[in-house]
């Protein structure tokens, strides 16, 4: 019998983070591949987004970072391209949770402002280079409907 049971050590922590880890890292790295053969397969860039903002896992941040930016060589986008509209998006982010402290709100700015930053930078993208950047912007509404229950819903 120990004298101070509630001192122990829980090992389930670090193990259980890191098999998580390894395990969304395959998922995601065998789905990434899948979004481009299957435009109805969507890519998660809000839920990517989101996560990299709240989570307090540097694994799993790193895993999100990894696939946002397999993500952009997969579908032959610009180098940072997904960076410079987190940022804005991150922006915005942090401005409205000055104002609003309703925690799905939040979840509905951020993932508002994700898709919004992300339109614009392909827009001024197309503008400023000439590029042909073609989008359906029906698709573009079923990725952030999906998006959007994925954050909303699913995110704790």
């Amino acid at each position: 019998m120990q004298t101070f049971s509630y001192l122990q050590r829980s090992g389930y922590d670090d193990r259980s983070s890191l098999i998580r880890s390894v395990l969304a890292a395959l998922i995601l790295f065998l789905y990434e591949p899948l979004t481009t053969i299957n435009p109805y397969l969507p890519p998660f860039i809000a839920l990517a987004f989101w996560r990299i903002v709240k989570s307090q896992n540097v694994n799993e941040r790193f895993l999100w970072i990894a696939y946002i930016y397999l993500f952009e060589v997969d579908h032959a986008l610009p180098t940072l391209f997904l960076f410079f509209s987190f940022l804005f998006a991150y922006y915005m982010l942090q401005k409205s949770a000055q104002i609003i402290l309703c925690v799905t709100c939040q979840k509905f700015i951020a993932t508002t402002a994700v898709y919004l930053s992300l339109l614009l930078a392909i827009y001024l993208f197309n503008y400023i280079f000439q590029e042909g950047i073609s989008l359906q912007m029906w698709l573009v509404g079923y990725y952030f409907l999906i998006d959007l229950l994925l954050v909303v819903f699913y995110e704790s």
